[in-house]
């Protein structure tokens, strides 16, 4: 994983993959799935604070309808991260301790709820 995203950053540049959702939750996933869980507190924090919306859908999945082939153009500053955590959906569900794990990391919640009360959610 680590070796992909070092490449990654060769090819689209170190700030694109530290921005990407999909990077900053899977790296959250795989430490968490490995037990290294002080790295992995680190990167449910910087998920939850890089990425608008990113704790809301993480603890309150909103499925979306499929768009296969290709994803839609990103609306609203939030779509990239419920996209990301859309598609690891299936990974987050053969998890089942991953989600309540996140819940009880300090500040994921109340980042949840000020996304919530300032889109309506």
């Amino acid at each position: 994983f680590f070796a992909l995203a070092h490449q990654l950053e060769e090819e689209i540049g170190a700030d694109a993959l530290e921005n990407s959702p999909w990077y900053l939750l899977a790296r959250t996933i795989l430490l968490f799935k490995t037990n290294k869980m002080r790295p992995a507190t680190r990167a449910l924090r910087e998920f939850a604070n890089r990425c608008e919306g990113g704790a809301f859908f993480l603890l309150n999945p909103m499925y979306q309808t499929p768009y296969l082939p290709c994803r839609p153009e990103p609306r609203d500053p939030w779509d990239l991260s419920h996209q990301a955590v859309w598609e690891a959906d299936g990974i987050i569900s053969d998890t089942p301790d991953f989600a309540p794990w996140a819940n009880a990391c300090e500040d994921v919640s109340q980042l949840a709820q000020e996304f919530a009360r300032r889109y309506g959610f």
